[in-house]
This record gives structure tokens, sequence and C-alpha cells, in this order.
């Protein structure tokens, strides 16, 4: 069953504000959650001289990965080398 929008509204305009903020973080936490594991799955597949492309300020960027550090790439666009997290990332 898939709960939309509008009843997850419905549902907590009848809450308390100690509830809605235990809600905020349990929601922030399973947020971080996915990025952490979605950043690893990255890592774990990225390799020096992928081709991969992320976007900065609405400008999609493409280059070359050269460089793997912990939970950022370094990647060569052009003359330039932009230091990106992994969750950014996408292959072409």
């Amino acid at each position: 069953m898939k709960i939309t929008h509008s009843q997850i509204i419905n549902s907590t305009s009848g809450m308390t504000m100690q509830e809605l903020l235990k809600l905020n973080s349990e929601l922030v936490s399973i947020i971080k959650h996915r990025q952490r594991m979605e950043s690893k799955d990255m890592k774990s597949s990225l390799s020096v001289g992928d081709n991969v492309w992320f976007e900065n300020r609405g400008v999609r960027h493409t280059g070359v990965v050269t460089k793997i550090m912990r939970t950022k790439a370094i990647v060569k666009v052009g003359f330039t080398n932009w230091k990106t997290p992994m969750s950014n990332l996408q292959f072409v």
C-alpha cells in the first residue's frame, strides 16, 4: 500500500510539536542512511578512468574520474578538476 503526500500531511496535522520533532529526526536519519548507502554503492562500482556526469547549480558536467577518495572523487572536466561527493555522480 502506497501512502500519498496528502495522507501524510493529514496524519501529521494532529501531532504535537514534540511528536513532529521526533518524526523529523527519524526522517533525517533515514535520508542520511540512504545517502550513505548510495555513496558506498557508487564507490564500489567506480574506477579511475570511468566517464561520469554530475550536476552543479543546474549545469551538467561530464568528465573522467581521476582519483577516488573515502567520500569524494576527483573528476576532470576539461582543464578543471572537481572534488564531488560520490552520491552526486552518475555513469555516462
